[in-house]
């Protein structure tokens, strides 16, 4: 309801859920002192949370009520979308809704019926058929419609750049992947998947390069090697799209964050806690797989039947939020933890969370700035987004 509003509502009604949001920030600023707090507010979201929170960093209006924000799991491989594509997702839409999206019929409609059909409109790629920019995983998004929302965070930055704190899963996709294939992949048709969510031309590059490929050529091994269990193909497709969606596109951002003159700490989950939405996926249940959603237990400090590890993670993690938070202009770097350096405009830094090289410098692979964003260029690129 918050991103496609009826023709209708006429022309400012555009980013209705950004706004929600600010509103919700103004109230806070405004009353938290009466609950003992004080108006140093951080800002947080997890995937569209998190696609949320940088809608709000490119909101003036936003900025003078809050400090610092974090991010995880958010897909930055999309930017926000261009007014047209909005324009056309909402014709598409209320086609066959209420004669065109009726303001008065809109009002009579149940609110159940109107997001069951926009469920059917994003899940079975209908969206995505209107127009392929908005890609299948996050459909619905804020639009920089030169208002609310001024600066596209890609090419155009706001003069204030807020500290960051960006986190990733190492296995993101594999939410979507095991969803996608529950019974495996073997007889897949590996590229003509590849071309139709990326095109010929990315294709083609990524299959040449190091990383990806479940099938080299005798003379080339791949790096990291795939676990030989028979589900190569589906660990391919979930390395490519962890590294385009989340893992490369956060830590491009982070650069380039850098790059115009703001801080951002960006890490890596390498250990989880199994999330309630990833407990029937095949993918996501296997040993050492962390996918999208599997740090928000670790987050809040809520896994249930933590193992040892789980709880020293939490605690740390926790420990660097609550240094971000407290002073998001000194690193995020508590007593007897492992030192966390800001990203630079070449370098992310990003930092192993939890698992056997806690602490460490992530490999930084297919995320080179000379591949993802470069050689194989992102969504937003892609799109002029």
């Amino acid at each position: 309801l918050g991103f496609l509003p009826p023709p209708s509502a006429g022309s400012g009604a555009k980013n209705l859920g950004v706004k929600d949001a600010i509103t919700a920030l103004d109230f806070i600023n405004g009353f938290i002192s009466f609950f003992g707090g004080n108006n140093q507010v951080t800002i947080g979201g997890q995937s569209s949370g998190g696609h949320m929170v940088r809608a709000l960093l490119a909101a003036p209006s936003a900025a003078g009520f809050f400090r610092a924000a974090t991010l995880h799991g958010d897909p930055m491989n999309y930017g926000f979308e261009k007014t047209s594509v909005h324009q056309a997702l909402q014709t598409a839409f209320y086609t066959g809704l209420c004669n065109g999206g009726d303001l008065q019929c809109m009002r009579s409609t149940p609110l159940s019926t109107i997001l069951s059909a926009q469920d059917n409109f994003v899940n079975t790629g209908q969206a995505f058929f209107v127009d392929p920019s908005v890609g299948t995983g996050e459909p619905l998004r804020p639009i920089v419609d030169g208002t609310t929302i001024q600066f596209s965070l890609t090419t155009t930055y706001p003069s204030q750049k807020k500290p960051l704190f960006i986190t990733n899963n190492k296995n993101e996709a594999g939410q979507a992947i095991g969803n996608s294939y529950p019974f495996g992949c073997a007889g897949c048709d590996f590229v003509s998947s590849m071309v139709f969510a990326l095109g010929q031309n990315r294709t083609d590059t990524i299959l040449a390069a190091p990383w990806y490929n479940p099938s080299p050529p005798a003379d080339r091994t791949i790096a990291p090697a795939y676990r030989q269990n028979g589900d190569v193909i589906r660990q391919a497709l979930e390395r490519i799209g962890t590294d385009q969606q989340w893992r490369c596109a956060n830590w491009d951002f982070a650069r380039r964050w850098a790059g115009v003159g703001g801080t951002a700490y960006v890490g890596v989950f390498d250990l989880g806690a199994l999330y309630t939405d990833n407990v029937s996926n095949n993918y996501c249940t296997q040993d050492g797989v962390v996918c999208h959603e599997d740090e928000k237990f670790l987050l809040f400090g809520t896994a249930p039947n933590p193992t040892s590890a789980q709880s020293t993670l939490s605690a740390q993690i926790q420990a660097r939020l609550v240094k971000f938070i407290n002073n998001p202009n000194q690193a995020p770097n508590p007593p007897s933890y492992a030192q966390w350096n800001a990203a630079t405009s070449s370098d992310a830094k990003a930092i192993a969370l939890g698992g056997s090289t806690n602490g460490q410098a992530v490999p930084i692979l297919g995320c080179d700035p000379s591949f993802w964003g470069a050689s194989v260029p992102f969504d937003w690129q892609v799109f002029g987004e």
